[in-house]
């Protein structure tokens, strides 16, 4: 089967009266090969207006134009009016087949085929959006969600999210009593849950999980590891790339603070709440004294603007802190 990047190409040759005597023979076996295809030659006549009339083709359409006088013949026999192809005429008709072909496959892509919805943030934004299942996500700053609108059909419900978001997943059922099992993917991970809240950052090439109420499934895509189930409370974080792994107890006040309003670190290193706040604001941090990034701090922040995180750094972790155009350096 001829891929629709070989017809465009040879519809474009068409155009251009540069398509030989075989591409022009691929093109008329895939119409043969087509549903419908009287419809399509019987558009090469009604559809097609002004062509490059002033280009001749320089090779030998004989063959080609009885061709595809004889297809016509033998797809519309019962039509009285055969169509008598001249040079001129025969490239327009042949380029008005194509053409209406590609419309026919980019329509079918767009109103058929299986739709993707998109949900983003900016950075230091936040955005709560309905997903067409009735589910509620709050998605964090510098994040992106993909939902795939052919649930129904598929019967599951799949988010591919890129940063990080809080679930709160509604039940369904349909009227078999069917459950509509739903699934965020990462890079690293598939969770797989029926109805629950839970809180996934994906970010650094690793993913954390933190469930808050109901009962999740995770599979790992390393496929040395088995399905894990969590509880509430749990906290996994796993990456693919250098296979770390950590699970541990939690809470949402801890692990889920931003949709609160702040950043809530219980010993943390500075490390890692940096990275946080260069993802979510954008900003690069510089750090001097490269030892300090061991340092741990249990502390709490605003998440407001970028100027009153750097005023609470300052204040807070007892910081030098000069800014610049790009973002800020800890001395």
């Amino acid at each position: 089967m001829e891929s629709r990047n070989n017809i465009e190409e040879l519809y474009h040759k068409f155009l251009n009266k540069t398509a030989t005597s075989d591409e022009i023979h691929q093109l008329l076996d895939w119409i043969e090969k087509t549903e419908n295809a009287d419809v399509i030659l019987s558009a090469m006549e009604e559809k097609w207006g002004q062509g490059l009339e002033d280009k001749e083709y320089p090779g030998d359409w004989t063959e080609v134009v009885g061709r595809l006088d004889v297809l016509k013949h033998e797809i519309s026999g019962k039509r009285q009016n055969r169509l008598q192809f001249f040079n001129r005429k025969m490239l327009h008709y042949a380029a008005a087949a194509i053409l209406l072909m590609i419309s026919t496959i980019m329509i079918w892509q767009n109103y058929a085929g299986p739709k993707t919805i998109e949900y983003s943030t900016h950075y230091g934004e936040t955005k709560v959006v309905e997903l067409p299942d009735g589910s509620v996500v709050r998605l964090n700053a510098n994040s992106k969600l993909l939902w795939t609108n052919h649930w129904k059909k598929q019967g599951s419900r799949e988010v591919i999210l890129s940063g990080e978001a809080f679930f709160d997943v509604s039940h369904l059922l349909d009227d078999s009593d069917e459950n509509y099992p739903f699934q965020v993917i990462t890079d690293d991970l598939t969770i797989k849950v029926l109805g629950t809240t839970f809180n996934v950052s994906s970010r650094r090439d690793k993913t954390d999980v933190f469930l808050a109420t109901g009962k999740v499934e995770l599979a790992f895509s390393d496929a040395s590891r088995t399905i894990e189930s969590m509880e509430p409370g749990d906290m996994v974080s796993f990456s693919k790339n250098d296979g770390s792994y950590e699970k541990k107890e939690t809470t949402t006040v801890k692990s889920a603070s931003w949709t609160e309003g702040s950043f809530i670190y219980d010993n943390e290193s500075l490390e890692n709440i940096l990275n946080e706040i260069e993802d979510i604001y954008g900003k690069e941090i510089q750090v001097v004294d490269r030892e300090m990034l061991n340092k741990k701090y249990t502390i709490g922040l605003p998440y407001t603007n970028w100027d009153m995180v750097v005023e609470s750094l300052a204040l807070m972790m007892d910081l030098t802190i000069e800014k610049n155009e790009d973002g800020i350096i800890i001395k």
